[in-house]
């Protein structure tokens, strides 16, 4: 296997490890926390499978942007946006694929808040599957059975980052390609699940209680500004302005423990393999903002025929407008541009450590405060528990 690692690329999807047939491949963590693929020489046999489906050493997809079809849309149902981080899509198309006996394969929260990926039938499982989750997945053994499942002749919809959607696209090949539909979220980066888990545990000590409930996009008070909601098992709760307040948000936002391979992304919009690329739609406007309820909406960019089509399947549960693909790219800069690379980046994972995880974010996000002069009548509103409503009612008398 020719060497792919956190410094020149790695992503962790774990195709590698799904098409080794000698298990000369697992998959584990490096210095950072993040996952990646490890190699038992004495099993490898050479064969080259490994490499001909990474998506970084055989990705040949180069896309024209203007080839593709934009659309705003939510769903209509309001608890169900209200339940999702953005209109709803992805849920209304795994509605679909079930009642086509298929199977519908995302991230869920486990029992302990690890983020893992798993395959479903049950739309309970799915529910679960809404929501960000902001921290790398494990995507455990997914990817074969995804390829049993369609071996088998069921559709599986297949929801996760562009890399992973690409990785899996070469995976399962031409053959499958007609079973197997992927929505690729529109990502800025993933962060280490060693932080996501020092994180947790800090709050867990802290709070004296196991969490029972994390939402990183909360909308109680509107999608407009995100929420990070954390629920413990003593009754005890934290809501938070996840980017400009929260310790692990802001952090996150600053790219300050997210992986190397996203600081160089081979996975833009000219390079994913999906057929969907799914996102919130930064560039709304009023009338789709109050048509929403402020509860979610949705920028959608569709890549493939198969995705056209099977958006088609679920327009009576949907809202849409007419899209723009430059709208939608000035409004979401990660589409063609990487994150900037903070230059703490490297400084804070020599130091961190679980016992020293709430000093460091604490110390990294005044030093964001300082950058961005972060007014005290801000802080004030933060504390007080008002921003977010006064941002959403400034939002809609100001802007168009």
């Amino acid at each position: 296997m020719n060497s792919v690692n956190p410094e020149n690329g790695c992503v962790g999807c774990s195709a590698c490890y799904s098409i080794c047939s000698q298990k000369a491949i697992t998959m584990g963590a490096d210095n950072y926390g993040f996952y990646i693929p490890v190699v038992d020489a004495d099993k490898c046999i050479h064969c080259k499978r490994c490499v001909k489906v990474c998506p970084l050493l055989s990705n040949n997809i180069e896309r024209d942007k203007d080839a593709s079809i934009s659309k705003y849309m939510f769903v209509k149902n309001i608890d169900q946006r209200s339940n999702s981080c953005s209109g709803g899509v992805f849920y209304a198309l795994a509605e679909y694929i079930l009642r086509q006996n298929g199977i519908v394969c995302g991230c869920i929260w486990d029992d302990t808040f690890v983020a893992k990926h798993v395959c479903t039938e049950q739309l309970e499982t799915v529910k679960k599957m809404r929501g960000s989750k902001y921290v790398q997945s494990n995507m455990q053994n997914c990817f074969k059975e995804i390829r049993d499942y369609i071996l088998s002749g069921r559709k599986v919809l297949f929801c996760g980052t562009g890399c992973q959607t690409t990785a899996l696209k070469q995976y399962i090949g031409e053959k499958g390609n007609d079973l197997l539909v992927c929505c690729a979220v529109v990502c800025g980066g993933i962060p280490s699940p060693k932080i996501w888990e020092y994180y947790r545990n800090f709050l867990e000590k802290k709070e004296s209680s196991k969490l029972k409930r994390v939402e990183m996009r909360d909308k109680k008070h509107g999608w407009l500004m995100p929420e990070i909601y954390v629920e413990f098992m003593n009754g005890k709760k934290i809501r938070e302005v996840l980017l400009h307040e929260n310790l692990y948000g802001v952090n996150f936002g600053e790219g300050l423990f997210i992986n190397e391979s996203c600081m160089k992304c081979n996975f833009k919009l000219n390079k994913v393999n999906a057929d969907i690329l799914l996102s919130d739609d930064w560039g709304i406007n009023k009338n789709r903002l109050r048509d929403s309820r402020n509860k979610g909406s949705s920028a959608v960019i569709i890549l493939t025929d198969k995705g056209k089509n099977i958006l088609s399947q679920i327009d009576d549960k949907m809202i849409s407008y007419e899209g723009n693909i430059d709208d939608i790219i000035d409004s979401h800069h990660v589409l063609t541009k990487n994150h900037i690379e903070n230059k703490w980046r490297k400084e804070f994972f020599e130091r961190v450590t679980a016992e020293n995880i709430f000093d460091l974010l604490k110390y990294y996000k005044i030093k964001w405060e300082k950058r961005v002069k972060m007014p005290f009548y801000i802080k004030a509103l933060y504390k007080i528990r008002v921003y977010s409503l006064l941002y959403n009612f400034k939002w809609r008398i100001f802007n168009k």
